[in-house]
């Protein structure tokens, strides 16, 4: 939310919304806001503190991200139809995400998914209630299939204890599996973000209803930006096909499927992001941006260091490129 802070030292845009943002989201039903995410730390402290104290002022719950380790990690437990569920919120390592062990303004931000207590807590809380649902912020953008290690991930939380794993952060719909009875939802796309493609202003919800024996009913629910409103669409009229993302998933597709999401990922995400940060050469460059990357690497390297080496950090601290890098040079080049 706005606040006295100012934009912290990253690459990428720095978002935050008008204050009075959350008590629309109050108004519209929302009781429980995610705040693990890439840009909830935009701008710094200031930023986060500026946001929890408003959705409290409002009576909203907040996890994912607090001004301390504690506050971040702990979930919340919520006593719904006579039964005890727990939610917690995790996302994958961008600028904002706490470093409890370097202190100061690193002390606060969001709980990381891969942090060494995120098992533990899973095994604690599902001593103490009957449903857990964790609600990851995690992935490649722009892609409708997940990479093969967020799917081993999102597994392994199932394993630990899990009943649904609800993803965000790809930007569009991927599909869901049950897996050893237990649902995964790898991505529900976009539900208001006006700053994305047209074509991906279409998204997903979904609802679920529990009952005590562990049935569960889905539903899901088809949306879509019109006239500046999230506006539930019919299934029939969404480009959205979920029983074909679903069927993605499936072992005979998958399998082929996502080397060539590695290998497109590389070349045109990654692969140009780290030869900006030495001013090389991508091949997807012009003859004239060439031109000018070779200007700037004769002349005027150090115009720009610093914004680099962020560019740096960011490549080597996020999973999600350092995965498809990886696997790329080591099992598909």
């Amino acid at each position: 939310m706005e606040s006295n802070g100012n934009p912290i030292k990253k690459v990428g845009p720095a978002k935050q919304q008008r204050i009075e943002t959350i008590s629309m989201l109050k108004d519209s039903g929302f009781d429980l806001l995610l705040l693990a995410n890439n840009h909830i730390f935009d701008y710094g402290r200031a930023g986060l503190e500026s946001t929890i104290n408003e959705a409290r002022r409002q009576g909203l719950d907040v996890i994912g991200a607090a001004l301390d380790f504690s506050g971040a990690y702990t979930p919340i437990i919520k006593n719904i139809g006579g039964l005890k569920f727990g939610f917690l919120n995790f996302s994958e390592a961008q600028f904002g995400v706490l470093k409890e062990d370097l202190g100061g303004d690193f002390s606060a931000g969001y709980a990381w998914i891969n942090h060494p207590a995120v098992n533990s807590i899973i095994i604690e809380l599902r001593k103490e209630v009957d449903f857990i649902v964790l609600f990851a912020h995690a992935g490649l953008e722009r892609y409708d299939l997940p990479l093969i290690e967020w799917r081993n991930r999102y597994r392994e939380f199932c394993d630990l204890g899990i009943d649904f794993v609800i993803g965000s952060h790809p930007h569009v719909v991927q599909g869901y599996e049950v897996y050893n009875g237990r649902y995964i939802f790898y991505s529900l796309g976009n539900f208001y973000f006006t700053d994305d493609t047209q074509s991906n202003q279409e998204g997903i919800s979904i609802q679920l209803e529990i009952a005590a024996d562990r049935e569960c009913k889905i539903e899901i629910i088809h949306h879509s930006i019109q006239n500046g409103t999230a506006t539930r669409i019919w299934t029939k009229d969404s480009k959205i096909d979920v029983d074909s993302l679903n069927y993605k998933l499936r072992d005979e597709y998958y399998q082929t499927a996502i080397e060539d999401v590695y290998k497109e990922a590389f070349w045109e995400v990654c692969f140009p992001y780290f030869s900006s940060v030495h001013l090389g050469f991508a091949p997807g460059d012009t003859l004239k941006g060439k031109l000018k990357k070779l200007i700037k690497m004769l002349f005027f390297y150090k115009r720009g260091f610093e914004y680099r080496l962020l560019m740096l950090l960011h490549l080597v601290k996020n999973e999600t490129y350092r995965y498809i890098t990886e696997r790329y040079i080591e099992f598909y080049h």
